[in-house]
């Protein structure tokens, strides 16, 4: 990435980044960014229409598509990755 900052917005992680990453391209249109701001994913489970995602320091992310957000918000992050891993069909 700091090789090619100029593809990059990363005007959003620390100043005191662990990488020394330069704060720039502040909202520039059609530059790929960090949406972790610098912070280290440590997990991650994709499968068809649905992802999680955890983050150090962070709650983690879930995506479903096609289910209602009240579901959803019961689903943990160890469903998605007993489904990613044990072709488990939740129902």
């Amino acid at each position: 990435m700091k090789r090619d900052i100029n593809r990059f917005d990363m005007s959003d992680c620390a100043m005191d980044n662990a990488y020394d990453i330069p704060l720039v391209n502040k909202k520039v249109p059609g530059l790929m960014k960090d949406e972790n701001n610098g912070v280290i994913m440590t997990e991650f489970g994709l499968r068809t229409k649905m992802y999680a995602l955890r983050v150090d320091g962070k709650k983690d992310t879930k995506k479903a598509k096609g289910i209602k957000n009240v579901i959803a918000e019961f689903i943990t992050f160890n469903d998605y990755m007993l489904c990613l891993n044990d072709i488990i069909e939740m129902t």
